[in-house]
């Protein structure tokens, strides 16, 4: 079932490829992804979790890339582990992931996803809507905070690999066909 998902987002950076370079392309993809953004949210909390929320990420922000999206606020850098503590929500998130221990990254995922949350929680305030999934995504801080979270997530990937030769996208492509029942958790 996450097939689906990641060929919305496939179609969906497609679509904005056939857009000019440039600020009309990124802006289909940022305006395109409002939805699929929603759904997600909505699907992860109460409903049937289909994609994990590091898997889902990674594939927005590998799309987001992709589309040129990034010159849309200049360039985008992972948010400093000083800038989190300075908004009280330090990164803290201790789990081990070693070689091929998938218990091990759905663990991560899950206490990721929970820090993540209280992040959001953190930057979210009147005029800076970071915990609405369809407007975040036009937000600096929204892209900065995943990027972080990306750079921490292919970090756990690449000491789950099964070797030291796969490429990140390869250890996805593997989990996501040899791990197929855990993707909702990763």
């Amino acid at each position: 079932m996450h097939g689906t998902t990641k060929a919305e987002l496939e179609t969906l950076a497609a679509l904005a490829m056939a857009r000019p370079a440039g600020a009309k392309r990124w802006q289909a993809f940022l305006d395109g992804l409002a939805n699929p953004h929603a759904g997600w949210h909505a699907r992860n909390n109460g409903g049937t979790k289909v994609y994990g929320f590091l898997l889902f990420h990674w594939e927005v922000i590998r799309r987001f890339k992709e589309v040129g999206a990034p010159a849309r606020f200049g360039r985008v850098t992972p948010i400093s582990a000083a800038s989190l503590a300075a908004i009280g929500a330090p990164y803290a998130v201790r789990v081990l992931v070693p070689r091929g221990d998938i218990e091990a990254l759905a663990r991560f995922s899950a206490a990721i996803e929970r820090w993540h949350d209280g992040v959001l929680g953190a930057m979210t305030h009147p005029g800076h809507p970071m915990g609405d999934p369809r407007q975040n995504i036009q937000l600096l801080d929204f892209w900065r905070l995943h990027y972080f979270i990306n750079s921490r997530f292919e970090q756990k990937l690449r000491t789950f690999r099964s070797s030291a030769a796969q490429t990140i996208p390869e250890v996805v492509a593997e989990i996501e066909v040899g791990h197929h029942a855990r993707v909702p958790e990763l």
